[in-house]
Parts: C-alpha cells; structure tokens; sequence
C-alpha cells in the first residue's frame, strides 16, 4: 500500500515510542461528537516493516462509557492494566458506521475505550517506523506502550481525555468490518475536522510513526515483566 510522510501539522507532539519483539499493547480512547451521535467506530492497522502487525480481526476489551458507568482517570491506558472485567470483542468496535463489534446506540454514548490483544513484531530491532491506518468517527487518541503515538486536532490536550470529552465530527467510511477495501480508500496524514479540504469524511488517516526497538518484552522498572503470557494466551 501507498503510504504518505508525516506532516508536522495534525498530530500532537509526543515522545518516541518503544517496540518490542513480543508483548506490545496498542491502546485507543474512541471519542464522539455528543452524547447522542448517530454512529461511532475506531478501526486500526499497524504494519512494521511491510508486515501487518495489527489488522481487523484483532482481539480486543472494549469499554463503552455511559452517563451511569464511566470510568474516570488515566489508568486505563495504561499497558499493565486489569482489563479482564471488560467486554471481548474484535477491531471495529461501534455501532453504526464501519464496525465489526457492534454496541447499543442508545443515546448516551461516551468514549469507547479499547485495549488490544498483546501483538508481537518481527525482526524488531529492525523497525524504526510503523504505519498506522486508521478508519475512524469522530476522533480518538492512541497510546502504545504507554506512550501516545496519535491525537485528533480537535480533542482537548489533557493528557488522557475523560469519557465524555468530545471531537468534532468527522464519518469513517461506513464499511461494516471485515472489509479490507477500507484501506484503499484515499488518504490523509492531517488529522483534523471533517471541515478540512484535506481530511474530507471517509478518508483513511495514514501516518508514520518513529519507534525505539527497547528489548525484547516490556518490563517494569524492578525487572517484572508486564504482560504475562497467560494474559496473551488468553486473547488467541
């Protein structure tokens, strides 16, 4: 696939994020519009090297947040988090629009929060750039190994935005998933405002994001490694 060079303009600034051979955890905070949009979705595809690393079909644990249960803080993005009482479902989930794991529309839609299943790269040490895809309504963050990798312009700039914080509108390409033709649709690299002559609705986000090969699994400052293979085990 054609790919496109990251523009200075469009996403937020952030620190270079490591990688890892096995065990990296990819984690996405899905914003609406409002409350009682019509339709929501975050569909991702990571590739190192020429290879697929994160596609549809993905495993997930997702958390829809709603005015009754939300959840409150940034723990939620982070790699060693508990996230065994949330919902399993795959890559694309939303209601409405592009997703594969489909959830209630029932007029009080917050953040969808969404942990994906532990993903290994090959060859890491080689890799210093993925690509990221994303098919996305209406805005979202992305953190990878706890590091922030990509944010919609139109987001607040608080470092993890809260359940009901919300983007300017902006519609995915509204192909139900799997449906890998998503990903020739045309591309942007300016993550912005549907508004946007460059950004227009249903256009593929496309960016290249610099990485740090950093070993060969995640570990915490005292040597324990963070994700232990049962919980890896566990989304196959």
């Amino acid at each position: 696939m054609a790919t496109m060079l990251l523009l200075a303009v469009g996403i937020s600034a952030s620190a270079q994020a490591p990688i890892f051979s096995a065990a990296n955890r990819l984690v996405v905070g899905n914003y609406n519009a409002n409350l009682n949009s019509s339709d929501q979705v975050f569909v991702v595809q990571l590739e190192a090297n020429g290879t697929i690393v994160v596609d549809e079909g993905h495993a997930v644990r997702y958390f829809q947040n709603k005015t009754a249960d939300n959840i409150v803080g940034a723990e939620w993005t982070e790699a060693a988090f508990d996230d065994a009482d949330w919902s399993d479902g795959v890559n694309g989930v939303g209601y409405n629009c592009s997703q594969t794991t489909a959830v209630p529309d029932d007029d009080d839609q917050g953040a969808i929060f969404n942990r994906f299943a532990p993903f290994n790269v090959g060859s890491a040490s080689k890799v210093t750039t993925l690509v990221f895809r994303a098919d996305y309504d209406d805005a979202f963050v992305v953190w990878l190994n706890d590091v922030e990798i990509a944010r919609s312009q139109t987001l607040t700039d608080a470092d993890v935005p809260e359940w009901n914080d919300f983007g300017e509108n902006h519609e995915s390409t509204n192909k139900p998933g799997p449906d890998a033709t998503r990903w020739d649709r045309p591309q942007s690299n300016i993550v912005g405002p549907a508004e946007n002559p460059d950004n227009p609705d249903g256009t593929i986000m496309v960016l290249d994001i610099p990485v740090t090969f950093s070993g060969i699994l995640p570990v915490e400052p005292a040597g324990k490694v963070t994700t232990m293979w049962a919980d890896v085990k566990r989304y196959r």
